[in-house]
């Protein structure tokens, strides 16, 4: 299995061709995919300035072929769906476009579960990373997304 193929797929599904001009929306999805609905590609990420970042899923990127063949087809249609319900939920409470919302989702979800230390405020923590952001829509997404977090106390503070 070409674990980068099932990215691009899952990422496709979710985005449409612009996700293969932009890896950083391979990279979120894929992140959000493992992270809260359990795909096992098993990308190991770290925050950069934009987010979520795996450094071998990108070398990956840069050497699969299209096409290509992804062996848990199924497993991504469900999981695609999955994260494109969540993004639409996300835009109906908020002004975002879905790659602005998977972008503030990634954020809170990586500050709340893989940066070390968690920081005391996340929503404050972000909102220092990507200044851009107003407080209020944050606010929004976490009230979406607490459902699909196990750690949500240092959210809500």
């Amino acid at each position: 299995m070409n674990r980068a193929c099932c990215a691009l797929i899952l990422a496709t599904k979710v985005f449409g061709m612009p996700a293969l001009r932009d890896p950083l929306l391979i990279h979120k999805a894929t992140y959000i995919a493992q992270k809260l609905f359990g795909l096992r590609l098993g990308y190991r990420f770290a925050w950069l300035s934009s987010g979520p970042y795996s450094r071998s899923l990108s070398k990956e990127l840069t050497t699969t072929g299209i096409p290509c063949q992804c062996n848990i087809k199924n497993n991504i249609e469900e999981i695609s769906a999955k994260i494109t319900n969540l993004l639409a939920r996300v835009c109906k409470c908020t002004d975002l476009s879905p790659d602005e919302a998977l972008d503030v989702i990634a954020g809170i979800v990586m500050l709340s579960t893989d940066v070390y230390p968690v920081p005391s405020d996340v929503v404050g923590e972000l909102k220092r990373r990507k200044p851009s952001l107003r407080r209020e829509v944050i606010d929004s997404v976490v009230k979406t997304l607490l459902p699909h977090l196990r750690v949500s106390k240092q959210i809500t503070r």
